[in-house]
Formats: structure tokens, sequence, C-alpha cells
């Protein structure tokens, strides 16, 4: 049984990468897991400070971009 695991070595990817917080040659398995904690962290709950939800969106926004790029180079 195979799996599609690609490493992610590349360096026009690695800030992607380290906005994930993971380093270069990890496999798509560790790039999803990153991102769904990030997202769970990032996600601001019902008492959180103004200054603090605009912060968090900022951060989610980067994390979701970050991914989506990944996702993409992983299709392509």
């Amino acid at each position: 049984m195979m799996t599609n695991d690609t490493k992610y070595e590349s360096p026009s990817i690695k800030h992607h990468l380290a906005t994930l917080g993971l380093d270069s040659g990890v496999g798509w398995e560790q790039i999803k897991r990153a991102h769904r904690s990030l997202v769970s962290d990032l996600t601001p709950g019902p008492e959180a400070d103004h200054r603090n939800v605009e912060l968090a969106l900022a951060m989610l926004h980067e994390v979701n971009e970050a991914f989506k790029s990944l996702s993409v180079r992983r299709v392509a």
C-alpha cells in the first residue's frame, strides 16, 4: 500500500512550513496535524479580549494561507 507522504523540502516553501512551526523534510500528515493544532489554538473563544481576537485572527489567516499554499503544491 502506497502513501502520499511527500517530503516538503523546497526552499520556496520553508516560510510556509515555519509559519506552521515545522522544519523542512516533514510529510503531509505532519503538516495537516500542525495546521489543525494551530487553528484550534488560534480560534478565539467567547471570553477573548478584542485586541487578542484581532491578533489571533491575523495569525490564523497566515496559518491558513500557508496551509493552502502547501496544499496546492502537494496537488501540483
